[in-house]
């Protein structure tokens, strides 16, 4: 996931998938004689494959067992993001969100196992109604990085989305102006889907 409009030029050479102010596009991990690059997928592969973009989109969905998610809890201290595991399995994790839905404020943040390219696990409802679920709430989501976002269960919240842009700004600047998303996103447990949070969407 990268951010639209930072990335215009570049993605004229590069199959995507467009989600508001961000697109998704896909990678090849690539082992080597035990060394290990990464590439990006580009027209021209498309055309070599012989495959259609919703090819490549389901190729990429089946992979994502291989870079299981990963939550963690969370906190911003200095406009950097810390966090402490919750759990060693997924089960585990969802579990422990669980338990924590009396606690006043709290915070995940989700990535995957390999710490990379983690904000891709924004796009994935299935995983997000998941987690959603075990909160017993809609997902507020701050889009902080492009290896990571972080999830606030909605009525919990008493922060305006105005506040919350500012805190993703912030972060921006920290990440030397790699940014992922200017705005602030709402996975509604009643439809599973994703859409860009409103200030009548929770109590602020």
């Amino acid at each position: 996931m990268v951010n639209r409009e930072d990335n215009e030029e570049v993605l004229k050479y590069i199959p995507h998938i467009r989600y508001y102010d961000m697109v998704a596009y896909f990678l090849i991990f690539i082992t080597v004689d035990g060394e290990s690059y990464v590439r990006t997928v580009v027209n021209e592969d498309l055309d070599r494959w012989e495959v259609e973009l919703q090819d490549v989109l389901e190729t990429a969905k089946s992979n994502t067992d291989l870079n299981p998610p990963v939550i963690e809890m969370v906190g911003i201290k200095d406009w950097k993001v810390i966090s402490a595991p919750i759990g060693n399995t997924f089960g585990e994790m969802l579990q422990s969100i669980k338990s924590h839905q009396e606690q006043k404020n709290p915070m995940y943040v989700l990535s995957n196992q390999s710490g990379l390219y983690g904000a891709s696990n924004m796009i994935d409802n299935h995983l997000l109604g998941q987690i959603s679920e075990s909160c017993n709430d809609s997902l507020l989501i701050l889009p902080v990085d492009i290896h990571e976002i972080i999830l606030i269960p909605s009525r919990k919240n008493r922060t305006s989305i105005a506040d919350w842009k500012a805190v993703i700004h912030a972060l921006n600047i920290e990440n030397k102006g790699v940014k992922l998303s200017d705005l602030v996103y709402l996975f509604d447990r009643a439809d599973k889907k994703l859409h860009v949070a409103k200030n009548d969407d929770f109590q602020a």
